[in-house]
Order: C-alpha cells, then structure tokens, then sequence
C-alpha cells in the first residue's frame, strides 16, 4: 500500500515539476514580448521589469498548487489569496513608472502594461495557458499597432508668452492651443529679469499636417491679457 501511494506521489510530483518548468518558460516569453515592446519607446519599465514581475506572479500561483498538494487537504486555505495580493500589490510598482509634467500624464500604459504581466503570471501560473497566450497577443496588438493607427506629434516646441498679469488668461491660452489640436506637454511660469510682467513658457507639439504656427500665434496673440507671444 505504501509502495503504491509513494509510486502516485512520485508521478505527481514529476508532472507537477513539468508545469512549473512549462509555465515559467512560458511567462519568460510572454512577459519578455511586451517588456520589449515598452523598451523600444524608451520606457521606464522594460523587459527585466516586465520579466520579473510575470515571473514571480507565475511562481505565487504555482507555490499556492504546491502548498496545496503538500498539505493534501490537511491544512485549509484559499489557493486564490496569494494571487489576489499580487493584483492589489503590483499598484506601487505602477505608480513609480507615471510621471505628471503640466497638464500630461505619462507612464500610465507602462504602469498597466505592468500589471497586464502580473495578471498573465498568475494566469501561466495556474495552468491557464491559452488565457495568458491570447491576453499577451492582444496586447501587442493594442501597443505596437494601434500606435501606428493613433495621431502622431511632431517634435517638441517652445512657445512664450508675455501676460499683463496671472488670471484666468493661462487657462484661456490652454484652451485655444488645443482647439487647435496641439499636444501640450507643459506649461510653466518663468522669471524674466528684464520685465516685470509674468511670463509663460509653453512645450508643446503639434500634429504633422500642422505646418504654419504663425496663425496660431496670432490667435494667442487676440487674447485679453496677453502682451506679446512668439516661438523660442
């Protein structure tokens, strides 16, 4: 009877060893694709991020099986708790990728890109391959295609801008920039030693088929408040 139950136990623990080589191989690739994908735009978050983040996922779901064919229903516990700490973990991980300049936000894609690969960790991790496969392709899709799909912005620019005094007037000038559909990236005020009037400093960018600035300039120039205004 003991020769019988250690031969079972022998087979599960080598099959069990077979998924644990399968799914962290399996996660190496998935994760190592998308972490790719955010290094070639100059990300924060690249492929040893994204890699180490999936990986322990994965092996979190993996440890949660192992506990429970160890203690083989000795022992009670919800398999699904450490996962979930993984979710409601990988949060602070996120926020150090966002970055707020201005009136923009960035690093919001990496940060969920980030909590994409935890998510298809645990998923590799519990034996769920096909959900981790096709979540991984449909992410490439939306982050390398869909960026060829999406408005590009020229470079950078610099704008300034001489107001008679701080009002209303920088909301105004926010306003009129982007009803001309141009991407602010910040806007900031700046100490001019030779005027005593409050001065802006714009960085934004603009759409391809935008070649002219100087109506734009001109539409700045109109409004209430503002002296003087030209490109750096």
């Amino acid at each position: 009877m003991q020769a019988w139950w250690y031969t079972i136990q022998k087979l599960l623990v080598q099959s069990f060893s077979l998924k644990v080589l399968f799914s962290l191989l399996l996660t190496t690739l998935l994760c190592s694709a998308i972490g790719w994908e955010r290094e070639q735009i100059q990300r924060p978050a690249g492929i040893r991020t994204h890699l180490l983040v999936g990986l322990s996922s994965a092996l979190v779901m993996l440890t949660s099986e192992f506990l429970l064919m160890e203690y083989n229903g000795t022992v009670v516990f919800d398999p699904t708790r450490l996962g979930a700490q993984v979710i409601s973990g990988i949060g602070f991980l996120g926020a150090g990728t966002i970055i707020k300049e201005g009136y923009n936000v960035k690093g919001l894609t990496t940060a969920a890109s980030l909590w994409s690969v935890a998510c298809i960790g645990l998923a590799a991790g519990c034996g769920f391959y096909y959900g981790a496969i096709l979540l991984t392709i449909i992410i490439l899709i939306a982050l390398q295609f869909m960026r060829q799909v999406l408005p590009k912005h020229s470079q950078s620019h610099v704008m300034i801008i001489f107001l008679e005094k701080i009002d209303d007037t920088i909301e105004t000038i926010r306003e009129r920039l982007e009803e001309h559909r141009l991407f602010i990236h910040g806007i900031e005020i700046i100490s001019q030693v030779d005027s005593c009037h409050p001065t802006l400093k714009v960085t934004f960018s603009k759409p391809p088929e935008i070649i002219d600035l100087g109506y734009i300039l001109a539409r700045i120039q109109q409004i209430k408040g503002v002296e003087d205004v030209y490109l750096k």
